[in-house]
């Protein structure tokens, strides 16, 4: 099969090189992969191929959907909220597939051409360390509106055993989750059908992660054997703190959210499930 690909240049300096990742998946299962950067999106009408396969796209990318003779599927990322979702209505008439990570969405938007793959993670790095991070608990991500009062609560609860870090990417990112004691991430804006890719990224470098609990993240995760989940502040502190003191229980955990992420999560194995969604479309 002959796909284009539409890809964003900049984001490999700021991921774990998702395209990148997908792209080598699509090659492994034998499909021909043409990437084409957003910014010369309006190529792809010049070429003959079966699928378009984009994420977000710039202002154009409903134009170029609307005059693209060939089949489009959008896998689109991240939470579906404020303007997203105008942008996700407005797409999802255009496209073939709507392949999303927001479960909630998809429960509003029950179509045949609307499925669910969440992300995952390339390949780990853990375990070939080049700088180790010695902080006991550590959140990477944006700290913005809906967030601010629980970073709060964390820097007021934890002091200086707490850190943010919001600019660390690719191996210094699997260095990061590596090598901290405890991983935490906040409960916003994670739901029951709803979760980063936070989640793949942490396991998959191979660090413990205590995580909001999430009704369907059950279904690839086994609670307090791939990782531990929290409901509340409360139940959040009490089990920092009880790892933070178990380094052998943590180690367990750690060690087995890692090889279950890596055996079943990382984008080779995403990329099987995205062109089933394709063969049977």
């Amino acid at each position: 099969m002959r796909i284009v690909y539409l890809y964003n240049p900049s984001a490999k300096l700021a991921s774990d090189d998702t395209e990148g990742h997908i792209r080598k998946g699509l090659e492994a299962l034998g499909h021909e992969v043409i990437m084409v950067p957003e910014e010369q999106a309006f190529n792809a009408l010049k070429i003959k191929a079966d699928w378009l396969l984009f994420h977000k796209g710039g202002p154009f990318i409903h134009s170029l959907l609307a005059r693209l003779k060939y089949k489009k599927m959008c896998w689109y990322f991240d939470k579906i909220w404020n303007s997203r979702v105008d942008w996700a209505e407005r797409t999802l008439p255009l496209v073939d597939l709507m392949i999303v990570t927001d479960g909630d969405w998809e429960l509003i938007h029950r179509s045949p051409k609307v499925k669910i793959l969440h992300q995952g993670c390339g390949e780990s790095m853990a375990g070939q360390l080049r700088k180790e991070y010695k902080g006991n608990i550590g959140f990477t991500g944006s700290i913005y509106e809906g967030r601010e009062e629980w970073n709060d609560f964390m820097q007021e609860t934890f002091d200086s055993d707490f850190h943010v870090y919001g600019d660390v990417f690719g191996g210094k990112l699997f260095d990061l989750c590596a090598s901290t004691r405890v991983m935490v991430a906040p409960e916003f804006p994670s739901t029951d059908y709803y979760w980063s890719s936070r989640v793949y990224l942490t396991l998959g470098a191979g660090g413990f992660l205590i995580h909001p609990r999430c009704k369907d993240l059950g279904h690839e995760y086994v609670e307090n054997r791939h990782f531990v989940a929290y409901s509340t502040r409360k139940e959040l502190v009490a089990k920092v703190d009880y790892y933070l003191g178990h380094t052998e229980e943590r180690e367990r955990i750690r060690r087995a959210g890692m090889r279950h992420t890596l055996e079943h999560y990382t984008y080779a194995e995403r990329v099987k499930i995205l062109m089933a969604y394709v063969q049977a479309n």
